[in-house]
């Protein structure tokens, strides 16, 4: 499995309402369903349960319109207590083979994290980490969370707005419109 981007890892930014959650769940999508002869996990932080929950939806909303209600089926294979973490998971598949061997193919868990704390953010390894309302959680969890990625080798993306956000995010925001003056706000 390869979760490497061949491109950076990504910070996006804008107002509110302006789509960011959605843009975060259709990147996330694809590599939710990568077949992976071990289990894996996508990581939605935000400062609380209740930031990621937005992209959670729109993820779940997603995988439900694109696989079939056999793979995957929101009443059976989501969890969204009041409190707390959220997850889903798409559900392993078991073929056996003309030979008589069993192959079992798995595709992605993902779950809610809170950044409330750094150190909470450093008890599991994923293989991708989408931050949600970044600019919310204090610099030392920001850059924990790459630490989340490192030994898989896969890939960090977030967003957030300004509004709100602690400093470093603005500086983070700042350093990649100066370094792509393409780039608009």
């Amino acid at each position: 499995m390869d979760f490497h981007r061949t491109e950076s890892d990504t910070v996006v930014s804008g107002g509110w309402r302006a789509g960011k959650s959605v843009l975060l769940a259709a990147e996330t999508v694809p590599h939710c369903i990568i077949p992976s002869p071990h289990e894996y996990l996508i990581a939605l932080i935000g400062p609380t349960y209740t930031e990621p929950r937005a992209e959670f939806d729109y993820i779940v909303e997603f995988l439900a319109t694109l696989l079939p209600k056999t793979a995957f089926d929101s009443d059976r294979h989501v969890s969204r207590p009041k409190d707390g973490r959220w997850e889903l998971t798409i559900p392993p598949v078991t073929t056996k083979r003309a030979d008589g061997t069993v192959e079992t193919v798995h595709y992605a868990t993902v779950r809610t994290y809170t950044a409330a704390e750094a150190e909470s953010i450093r008890s599991f390894n994923a293989e991708a980490v989408v931050a949600c309302e970044a600019g919310g959680v204090s610099r030392e969890a920001f850059f924990n969370i790459f630490g989340r990625v490192a030994s898989t080798g896969g890939f960090v993306i977030g967003s957030g707005t300004l509004e709100a956000s602690e400093k470093w995010y603005h500086d983070i925001v700042k350093e990649g419109l100066d370094a792509n003056p393409r780039t608009g706000i």
